[in-house]
């Protein structure tokens, strides 16, 4: 099994928050119950639109995003493709956007899945808490049939298995970029 982490593919276009108060109510969200509970009932689509850095960009706006590093954003057809994969992970919430229909997914899979003894991680002084991992060794227990996760050493990142990576390239589907981390 191997593992890597989620990025952007910056060969395409990206999006942003068409207006301050849909930063405002996204910052809110995120800050207060992103990683913590399913946020459906709560949820008030918010609108989104082409960068402004990308407005000259030739290429188009991809099947899959990701915003803040860990919001994952699927184009219809992007949805339509993981949806049955991904339901037990977390969950889809409605984005508005003049560019088509998108979808922001909730990841709730956290898991202990870092193996801290076996990692090398640089800590601070003061407190002993994890400042940075620079090799990433994962308990395969903990990872075996998951297709992705967060770790609560790194929670603003995304994890995924090489199931989710075939998953998304043999559906032709594009818009991430996987860093290879950890082979086990």
């Amino acid at each position: 099994m191997k593992v890597y982490k989620l990025s952007p593919d910056y060969r395409f276009k990206s999006m942003m928050y068409y207006s301050n108060k849909d930063a405002e109510y996204f910052t809110y969200v995120y800050d207060h119950y992103w990683n913590k509970e399913p946020i459906t009932p709560i949820w008030k689509p918010i609108r989104l639109k082409v960068s402004e850095i990308d407005k000259d960009n030739p290429n188009p706006l991809p099947d899959c995003l990701l915003m803040l590093g860990d919001v994952l954003i699927f184009s219809e057809k992007g949805k339509s493709h993981v949806k049955r994969h991904l339901s037990d992970y977390g969950e889809f919430l409605p984005l508005i956007s003049e560019c088509g229909s998108f979808y922001a997914f909730h990841l709730l899979e956290q898991i202990n899945a870092l193996d801290e003894e076996k990692s090398e991680v640089l800590r601070f002084k003061s407190s002993g808490r994890i400042k940075r991992i620079t090799n990433y060794v994962f308990k395969p227990n903990q990872i075996a049939s998951r297709l992705l996760f967060k770790i609560p050493q790194n929670p603003a990142a995304i994890f995924v298995t090489d199931e989710f990576l075939s998953l998304i390239c043999d559906s032709g589907l594009q818009g991430f970029d996987f860093k290879f981390l950890w082979e086990g």
